[in-house]
């Protein structure tokens, strides 16, 4: 009976332990006890961090702390979380602090980094902070405390005052230190959203055709850059995922350009800038999901772009259209930018080892003849067929069908644009 209430004990226990293990391997922004002091910061890689756990005390320094009549300082720490990172464009910085509960009292005080002995001079009050919110929380705005464009103090303090102070101006390679403090005991954790607004280069780049040079140009002051961020979710569960994301400029792809593409590798988030009067195309691709791709453009009067692309999960029978691989008309033969979409096809297919996929061709053609229009959908799906194979893509994973303009998207086409997506190739996966 003995030996029998043993093994039951050490079973529930083992049981016990994975558990543990899996809630903690599932929690994708974990904060630690050493996290609370300055020297062991967390390096912010995406523009959003959280959900978190929840801060657990002030770590082995108390090193923000004053009295009540501070702007510059908690009275002390009581949860604290330290974050830092780097500015990558001349911006104006703000950021949202979301609580998890909004009966947790989120404050704090952002500092700009100075030397290796920073975290010392902040202990011994040698360094100002630049931004501080130390006010109560409000649970009328989810008690959500920040920097944004309409606060007007850059410090607020103790008691009772806006939730937000007012943005900061920030320059490319600087960096900054934002220590978050939870009033309350046995909170909850936080999401911390990084927004840059607004945002400049020192120039940009031109393309001579006549003697095919590249040329650095002053910016026109009289254009401003558009700030575009994006996160990469989950189209079910609606959380982000990590993902390849990349941001095509047509018309420098076009010309053939080095800098007509920006990317970012193993993020769910990013953020950059892109120009007015211009066409851009968003390719993001993550592990067991299709491709997500998005054509935007860009007027003068264009406001800041915000983007939330729902990824689908790979699923057999279901089909992908790729409008951005083009072909000359009437040919099999590809336009020079769509070898971008090719290769992030190629790339989908290398990534999802397991996937087997049919090529469909099809066309824009309401006024030729059907075995035309059959042959020349058949060829432009062989043509993406034959790019795989050169590619090292197996052909027991890869097969290609053509269907003429039976499956139109737009039977009586008014503009170039719903032509292009007439004449388009669409894979539909086969096993998965």
């Amino acid at each position: 009976m003995m030996m029998y209430s043993k093994n039951f004990f050490l079973f529930f226990i083992s049981i016990f332990l994975i558990v543990v293990n899996q809630v903690f391997a599932q929690q994708l922004y974990l904060i630690k006890p050493k996290n609370a002091d300055c020297k062991n910061a967390i390096m912010l890689k995406d523009t959003v961090f959280g959900p978190t756990n929840a801060p657990d005390g002030f770590g082995d320094v108390m090193e923000v702390t004053s009295n009540k009549k501070s702007s510059f300082c908690f009275e002390k720490e009581h949860n604290t979380v330290w974050y830092k990172f780097t500015v990558t464009h001349d911006c104006d910085l703000t950021y949202d602090i979301i609580p998890v509960d909004i009966n947790d009292d989120y404050d704090f005080v952002l500092y700009k980094y100075t030397d290796k002995d920073f975290c010392n001079l902040i202990k011994s009050k040698q360094i100002n902070p630049v931004r501080t919110n130390i006010s109560r929380n409000d649970k009328k705005t989810e008690s959500k405390t920040g920097l944004s464009m309409t606060g007007n103090k850059k410090f607020v303090h103790y008691g009772t005052g806006p939730c937000y102070s007012k943005f900061l101006k920030v320059k490319k390679r600087e960096i900054y230190y934002l220590v978050v403090d939870n009033v309350y005991e046995n909170g909850k954790g936080h999401t911390l959203n990084i927004k840059y607004r607004n945002c400049s280069d020192t120039g940009i780049l031109q393309h001579n055709k006549k003697n095919k040079k590249h040329l650095i140009a002053k910016k026109d002051k009289n254009k401003s850059e558009i700030t575009l961020n994006i996160n990469a979710v989950d189209k079910e569960s609606g959380k982000l995922i990590n993902a390849r994301i990349d941001i095509i400029d047509i018309e420098k792809e076009k010309l053939e350009l080095p800098d007509s593409k920006v990317n970012f590798e193993n993020v769910s988030s990013c953020f950059t800038t892109i120009k007015p009067l211009g066409t851009y195309i968003i390719y993001i691709s993550a592990k067991g999901y299709f491709n997500y791709t998005k054509r935007i453009y860009t007027s003068n009067k264009q406001k800041d772009i915000s983007i939330k692309a729902e990824l689908d999960k790979i699923k057999t029978g279901k089909n992908i259209i790729l409008d951005n691989i083009l072909f000359y008309g009437n040919s099999d033969k590809f336009l020079a930018y769509s070898y971008t979409a090719l290769k992030q096809l190629l790339n989908f297919l290398n990534n999802n080892k397991n996937v087997n996929i049919e090529i469909q061709g099809h066309v824009n053609g309401p006024d030729k003849g059907h075995d035309y229009h059959f042959q020349l959908s058949l060829d432009r799906a062989k043509a993406v067929y034959n790019y795989l194979l050169q590619n090292g893509v197996g052909d027991e994973r890869i097969k290609y069908k053509g269907f003429a303009n039976n499956r139109m998207i737009y039977p009586s086409p008014v503009n170039e644009r719903q032509a292009e997506m007439n004449r388009r190739v669409e894979i539909m996966v086969l096993s998965y």
